[in-house]
């Protein structure tokens, strides 16, 4: 008896030469598709934190803004000459001198026709940090952003010019750089930098 064997062509798998042509395939779509997904990654990323500086950054701006344009308020109209020689605008907690990092914002906020050294608001940039100090309230500065990288204050007179005392300051020139609060310092990948800047009028004085 004879036993007749056939040959299936679709049996035969696949030779070494085929497995390795799909596997190319397979890894070239594989890395288009990572590319992608790396590439909208990245750029979701970088639109996040640039969001994120640019708010801080503005709240930093109008936090400090609208309480230089009210600083020398005084219900008694006290003239800011001396003894008054740290109004409205001081540099430094100490009176009388201007310096570009930063910023004292003077008041009468008892009403007695004098400013005491418990009626200021301090800005400082403490590390990334900007921080506001309320002397009326306690001596615990308080944070209002993170990761500021540089903060610059600069003081003009009533002709644009650089103001040389603080009785002269009639304007202040804020500039600021900021990025995100919590962004890792050695990961390229979305990393932004934001530089705003605005200048205030004082209106008393």
């Amino acid at each position: 008896m004879r036993i007749v064997r056939h040959a299936c062509a679709d049996q035969r798998g696949f030779t070494l030469a085929e497995l390795l042509v799909a596997i190319a395939v397979v890894g070239l779509i594989m890395t288009g598709l990572l590319t992608f997904m790396m590439t909208g990654n990245q750029t979701y990323l970088t639109g996040s934190n640039q969001i994120e500086a640019q708010q801080a950054a503005r709240v930093a701006l109008e936090r400090m803004a609208r309480e230089i344009r009210g600083a020398g308020y005084n219900p008694k109209g006290a003239v800011c000459e001396p003894p008054l020689t740290n109004c409205p605008i001081v540099g430094d907690p100490v009176p009388g001198t201007l310096t570009a990092t930063t910023l004292v914002v003077q008041n009468d906020t008892n009403a007695n026709g004098t400013f005491a050294a418990t009626e200021r608001i301090l800005y400082t940039l403490n590390g990334n940090n900007l921080q506001r100090r309320d002397y009326a309230v306690d001596a615990t500065p308080q944070t209002i952003v993170g990761g500021i990288q540089a903060l610059t204050f600069t003081y003009l007179d009533e002709n644009g010019n650089l103001a040389k005392k603080p009785k002269d300051v009639r304007s202040v020139q804020i500039s600021l750089t900021t990025q995100p609060e919590n962004q890792p310092a050695t990961w390229q990948t979305g990393r932004v930098s934001v530089t705003m800047s605005d200048q205030i009028r004082l209106r008393n004085r």
